[in-house]
């Protein structure tokens, strides 16, 4: 068993997503709290063969440097344990620079980059300090450098309620550019009702029974994922899964979806 482990390092972003209903703060992990989270980790799944590590929530990259800390702590400790960690990223990307790509090249650590859409016309994730500048302008003026770093680099296209209907599009787009690794993940922070959910499954479905379209797609939300209807609407991973965050609290699940409330 490969468990999963959410650092939940930061409550705050550099974009301002019009979906997003997360209440930005200054709040974030301390160094020492990511040690302690991944000491907790480890002691909560001994019988575990490897781990993987996902710094997320907010930006994780306006916290840069208690991830690097945090990935020197696992580099160091795991030849202590004879046991693996495989460090995730999700990111919106506008902080991603040669040097980080390098970085994280050289760690062996997977960068998502979470992108809507690279639409022009796509006007729903801004950057917070220029509000007509929009994220995926950026993302394309960096992609001399994620193409470089290849290895590196897949995209996660974030689903929001609204836009169920554009999942197909967006692969083909994303398709169409250099980009082969491509996942396929509901927005967090965002309500969604159980018709909604209904939905996006219905749309990974489709698309999981057309790959024929895609032959060199890697995708482990399309070709390798075990999640079932009832896992992504209860979210029941305890057994193999934590969530911790910035407060201390331990979750058993990164619970990314709002759920209608059960009378």
């Amino acid at each position: 068993m490969i468990p999963n482990l959410f650092i939940a390092i930061n409550e705050d972003c550099n974009l301002d997503c019009s979906y997003c209903n997360v209440k930005k703060t200054k709040k974030k992990l301390t160094e020492k709290e990511v040690f302690q989270s991944l000491l907790y980790f480890i002691k909560f799944f001994p019988l575990a063969t490897g781990y993987n590590v996902y710094f997320t929530w907010g930006e994780p990259l306006l916290s840069f440097r208690e991830i690097v800390s945090g990935i020197y702590f696992m580099r160091k400790i795991e030849q202590k344990i004879n046991k693996s960690f495989h460090i995730h990223i999700p990111t919106n990307g506008t902080l991603i620079n040669e040097e980080r790509a390098a970085f994280f090249q050289k760690h062996n650590i997977t960068i998502s980059l979470s992108i809507d859409s690279f639409d022009e016309s796509y006007t729903e994730r801004p950057l917070v300090w220029k509000h007509d500048k929009q994220s995926q302008s950026i993302i394309r003026w960096l992609l001399p450098i994620i193409t470089k770093y290849e290895t590196t680099f897949r995209v996660k296209i974030v689903v929001t309620p609204q836009h169920i209907d554009r999942i197909e599009g967006s692969l083909n787009e994303f398709y169409q550019l250099w980009f082969r690794f491509i996942n396929i993940q509901p927005a967090h922070g965002v309500y969604w009702s159980t018709n909604e959910i209904d939905a996006y499954i219905a749309k990974l479905l489709f698309l999981r029974n057309n790959l024929d379209n895609y032959p060199w797609l890697e995708s482990t939300t399309l070709k390798w994922s075990q999640s079932h209807t009832h896992t992504m609407k209860r979210c029941a991973k305890w057994v193999s899964e934590i969530c911790i965050d910035s407060y201390g609290n331990i979750l058993t699940c990164d619970a990314f979806l709002a759920y209608e409330p059960e009378i």
